[in-house]
């Protein structure tokens, strides 16, 4: 399948936070229902680097005049809006619209949308009616009193509501199953962890894709023989089972989740604060973080009280499956 790009607009004072959920899962093909179908592609006005509120350095992949129909044209918000800058980008915005391509605007660019008439015929929202009443727009009667608005091909969002424009933007691209999007936006909403366990169990029938059919079988195995020591409270079988299926699964993200979930439970079950602080990084950042380092990090046991000093030692048999 031929990759996607879905463009981000780029500019100094670009408020950083806002597109954080929506690149991350864009660009992460874990848990996606096409997964690597899309790309994010960075685009400026020009090809200088530009500055970020928070400060971070982006080099724009593409320019303005480069900038060719794509899945999605993401604006963010950002102090240059208020101050009548990005005008050049809304005639963009303006082309998407009309060849019947998607945008999404949050923050200050809802304002850019609503200067230019994008915003008079269809339900839109934005950090306040008062704000955008302020660039004399014609569309305040369908202005929505919401976190995020999806009308048509606009999606328009709330400066507070980053997760919101993530989960609209999602929905648009059709990124995730209904129950993983679903899920996703319940767990980072609520922080509930019943949600994590619901994704933790959705992703599992996605380990048939995702590793050779000889590891899926003995990391299962090693989960199934950890489950058993821990009815019988044999917790020393039930760590050395997690530690092996900690080395089959690390380098693909759903199964190493799945193996730091897993030792999260049993140190909570023997009471061991120590390892639960350490598992609990560990079980939230293995999704996000694997497939960006998971290939660079030699293997190892996963237990958080075993530092990498003293890792444990992969067994003849495992290195023969992974080898396979």
């Amino acid at each position: 399948m031929e990759k996607q790009i879905v463009h981000l607009f780029v500019f100094n004072t670009l408020a950083d936070w806002e597109t954080g959920f929506a690149i991350a899962g864009i660009n992460n093909p874990d848990l996606q229902k096409h997964p690597g179908r899309y790309r994010v592609q960075t685009m400026g006005l020009t090809a200088e680097p530009v500055t970020t509120i928070g400060g971070m350095t982006i080099l724009p992949d593409i320019t303005l005049a480069e900038l060719e129909p794509s899945a999605m044209l993401i604006l963010p918000g950002g102090e240059a809006w208020d101050a009548g800058k990005n005008a050049e980008i809304l005639e963009a915005a303006e082309a998407f619209l009309q060849a019947g391509l998607p945008i999404a605007a949050i923050c200050g660019a809802t304002a850019g949308l609503a200067r230019v008439g994008i915003l008079d015929d269809k339900l839109h929202t934005s950090n306040a009616l008062e704000y955008l009443q302020t660039t004399h727009y014609r569309g305040a009667a369908l202005y929505q009193h919401q976190p995020a608005v999806t009308a048509g091909n606009v999606i328009t969002t709330n400066s507070t509501a980053p997760l919101e424009f993530a989960y609209h933007i999602f929905k648009m691209l059709d990124l995730y199953d209904t129950e993983i999007l679903e899920a996703w936006y319940g767990l980072f909403k609520t922080g509930d962890a019943s949600y994590y366990a619901t994704l933790q169990s959705l992703a599992t029938p996605l380990l048939e894709e995702k590793m050779k059919a000889t590891v899926r079988k003995q990391f299962k195995a090693e989960l199934g023989r950890a489950k058993t020591a821990i009815a019988a409270q044999d917790y020393g079988t039930a760590w050395n089972a997690l530690q092996r299926a900690h080395i089959l699964g690390q380098r693909d993200a759903i199964p190493h989740t799945i193996a730091h979930w897993n030792m999260l439970k049993l140190a909570w079950k023997q009471r061991d604060f120590r390892e639960v602080a350490g598992q609990i990084l560990p079980a939230l950042l293995a999704t996000p973080l694997t497939p960006l380092f998971g290939q660079l990090r030699s293997l190892r046991g996963g237990k958080a009280s075993v530092n990498d000093s003293g890792k444990m030692a992969i067994s003849e048999d495992i290195q023969r499956i992974l080898k396979h």
